[in-house]
């Protein structure tokens, strides 16, 4: 076997997906052109035919295995195989369909000379019908039809259960769009011609959460804190919304409050935090702590809670791979290190072993600043010290993950305070802040021995960074005196040198925006050439509330290569914003607004679909109840 190194060729948008492909690169390192050498498989094109993708791949003579990988675009985990199909070895096009997912975003191919199974397996019948045996063993082995064509699939689903998903307020699902609304509840709109979108069903559900999941069946799992009479209760809450009436199929109801999750294959993953009885020496006293619950998804509509965990302290961060779920727990005295919680997901059931504890130098204070890679967990935590604060890099080999071994401990920025960090392969990119923005560059090539290659000094602070190959956009504040909303993009070309290229603010007067604390608000679009920013803003004409939209030429190092063009307004606070299509859907709470952008300095509203609106007066009449709306905004959001 032998996996191919790839180059980015070019992308394509579907239903608002960024599909990346790629060819393939000689062993030295050289581009091998697709024209000139056809001695390797590469990507030909990528095609949209309804709700599927499909992939043209040409394949030389002597392959006889091909597999299609993918992943999210800015996800750190592995390649996942997605789809697999066989050759007679004599070379030609193949056509590999897949569905539309985000997890497809960047695609490449892998090809083998011979499959790990004879070539007889692959041949002759595969359609049995078979009788069921009237033995004993009826309920242990049933002889049943098979499909040929779910060969591939049958043998992905170890690897493909082992995806990691965020939850969000919103995701699109083919050519439906799922909105975790917080004045309704569940709603689902039909984005099939993104300038009309059309309410097509709803849950009501109001003011209880902001983490959803949308399964590839049909099945949304909400995580609500719901408050009723008896107390508070935080439930995990699966809808089938495979039809325009949607119904409740499972609910759970956890210990403590919800306060992370993740989606990790067929698996939910929900720590939660809260007091747990105990007795001691004869008395009963109570705990504040972290409980962690794996709930096993396999089936949607039956949900079961496989385990749980208990750790004393209280939960700050997680974050999680295809082999591990870290967990990190604050003691009481918050000048005191976190505790790192190992834990090993791999049983795909939901099973969960804690595999070690590690107390690590300082505080750890967002999901980026965990990464583990090639049996390497790397951490960046800050410190507090007398007069101060330091930031500090640890590395950590889990060869062993039962007794980690600590590799190396590197301090990066004495006085400063820890803001945005980005991993980023062999490469950590670490921003602090006192008075000005250093940006540092840290290698991890040698895991034992990290260093500092580069530090460059701006104005304000980065609290996002996304890595674009030798360039980084980030989001963040202008500086100390004014504190807009900012992005910023890099040249990292040069690891020892790195360079601000250009910076633009957002809004006029007091500015704010979600994007600088939850990246999922923080919408960049290179292969439309743009940036999205949801933010809000107040001076001498009141207040406003907009998606900015941002020029983005990933290409230039030109002070032009951000350029601030026009906005889209909203009478609420906007919350996201995509392209699809050639249409930009931006949506609030109220709100889901349809936008032409071809004139990128006065985008126009095509369409605007009302999703809530504000009630300033209720009266009752009969047996109805009458809502009331003076049209005046009197909030924000």
């Amino acid at each position: 076997m032998k996996m191919q190194m790839l180059l980015k060729l070019g992308r394509v948008l579907i239903f608002g997906i960024s599909f990346i492909f790629f060819i393939v690169l000689g062993e030295s390192g050289a581009v091998i052109n697709a024209a000139e050498h056809s001695s390797k498989p590469y990507i030909k094109s990528i095609l949209v035919r309804g709700t599927n993708v499909v992939i043209k791949v040409f394949v030389p003579s002597g392959y006889k295995k091909i597999t299609i990988e993918g992943r999210g675009r800015l996800d750190k985990g592995a390649w996942v195989p997605r789809a697999v199909t066989r050759t007679d070895g004599n070379g030609g096009e193949v056509d590999i369909t897949l569905p539309v997912s985000d997890k497809i975003e960047m695609l490449r191919v892998r090809s083998d000379v011979k499959d790990i199974l004879p070539e007889s397996f692959y041949s002759g019948q595969t359609n049995f019908e078979g009788s069921i045996s009237s033995t004993p063993y009826n309920d242990v082995f049933v002889i049943a039809p098979l499909d040929a064509n779910k060969e591939a699939d049958n043998e992905l689903v170890e690897n493909r259960s082992r995806e990691v998903e965020e939850s969000d307020i919103w995701k699109f699902s083919g050519n439906r769009l799922f909105f975790f609304n917080q004045l309704r509840g569940l709603q689902v709109i039909d984005v099939t011609e993104p300038e009309h979108p059309s309410l097509i069903a709803q849950y009501k559900l109001p003011a209880v959460g902001e983490q959803m999941y949308v399964l590839s069946t049909n099945y949304v799992i909400l995580l609500a804190h719901i408050t009723q009479p008896g107390g508070v209760l935080d439930q995990v809450i699966v809808l089938d919304a495979g039809q325009t009436n949607i119904g409740q199929v499972g609910q759970i109801t956890l210990s403590g409050r919800i306060s992370e999750s993740r989606l990790v294959g067929d698996v939910l993953y929900v720590a939660t935090t809260g007091y747990k009885q105990s007795n001691l020496a004869g008395e009963t006293i109570w705990k504040w702590g972290t409980e962690l619950a794996s709930i096993d998804f396999s089936d949607p509509s039956k949900p079961v809670v496989k385990d749980t965990l208990w750790f004393d302290g209280y939960n700050s961060v997680i974050s999680a791979n295809s082999r591990y779920f870290f967990l990190s727990l604050k003691a009481d005295n918050w000048q005191q290190p976190d505790t790192l919680k190992v834990i090993d997901i791999t049983d795909p059931t939901g099973v969960m072993k804690v595999a070690s504890s590690i107390t690590v130098a300082g505080s750890i204070n967002d999901k980026f600043k965990i990464n583990e890679s090639g049996n390497i967990l790397s951490v960046i935590s800050e410190v507090y010290i007398p007069n101060g604060w330091l930031t500090v890099l640890e590395t950590f080999s889990l060869s062993h993950s039962e007794k980690p071994e600590r590799l190396a401990i590197k301090k990066i920025a004495l006085g400063e305070r820890l803001f945005a960090t980005r991993f980023d392969s062999n490469k950590v990119y670490v921003v602090t802040f006192r008075i000005i923005d250093p940006l540092w560059i840290i290698d991890l090539s040698d895991p034992s021995n990290p260093q500092i290659t580069g530090e460059l000094k701006v104005p304000g602070w980065s609290t996002y960074i996304a890595p674009f190959g030798d360039k980084l956009v980030t989001i963040g504040i202008a500086d100390e005196r004014d504190r807009s909303p900012a992005v910023s993009l890099f040249d990292v070309s040069k690891p020892s040198s790195p360079q601000l290229i250009c910076k633009v603010t957002i809004g006029d007067g007091w500015t704010w925006s979600e994007a600088t604390y939850d990246e999922k608000a923080f919408k960049i679009i290179p292969e439309s050439g743009l940036i999205l920013v949801p933010y809000q803003s107040w001076n001498s004409n009141g207040l406003a509330s907009a998606i900015q939209l941002i020029d983005l030429d990933l290409n230039s190092n030109d002070t032009n290569a951000l350029k601030r063009r026009g906005i889209i307004r909203h009478e609420f606070q906007p919350r996201r914003a995509a392209v699809i299509d050639k249409t930009i859907l931006s949506i609030s709470a109220t709100e889901l607004l349809s936008v032409d952008f071809r004139d990128r300095d006065d985008p126009k509203v095509v369409s605007e679909l009302e999703l809530a609106w504000p009630v300033n007066k209720v009266l009752v009449y009969n047996n109805y109840l009458i809502q009331i709306s003076d049209g005046l905004v009197r909030y924000y959001g």
